[in-house]
């Protein structure tokens, strides 16, 4: 069988079906996998990626995306959202010294924010705003 990629509209639509039909949907896993069923049924050969579905439903206005984040022992440099893969800008401010301090790190595109120490998502809740 031939893998067919669909077109992000059709995703996109079908992403917004979901998450109303459901209202919540606490994994980007379970979404994918909800989508992909709805996506069989057009035709068996199509395929997609929960990352691509999570990506597109960051798009959407009418859903809302919630991600919890967890502590990670030795924090590094962050140069990309773990999100939606933009660059990211940290947020600074002045210590009691007078010296700019890293404190977080917020995207540029989709708006994620954390800190240095929680900036590694673990959890994608899909809600349904309409």
């Amino acid at each position: 069988m031939v893998k067919k990629i669909p077109p992000n509209y059709m995703l996109k639509l079908l992403i917004k079906e979901a998450v109303k039909e459901r209202k919540i949907i606490h994994s980007q896993v379970d979404l994918a996998k909800i989508v992909l069923r709805k996506l069989r049924k057009k035709d068996r050969g199509y395929v997609v990626s929960p990352f691509r579905v999570k990506r597109l439903a960051l798009e959407i206005p009418q859903i809302e995306v919630k991600i919890k984040t967890k502590r990670v022992p030795k924090p590094k440099r962050i140069r990309k959202c773990p999100v939606c893969q933009s660059k990211v800008r940290p947020v600074k401010i002045k210590n009691l010294v007078g010296k700019m301090v890293t404190v977080a790190y917020k995207c540029e595109k989709c708006g994620f924010e954390g800190t240095k120490e929680s900036f590694l998502p673990y959890e994608y809740i899909f809600i349904w705003k309409g």
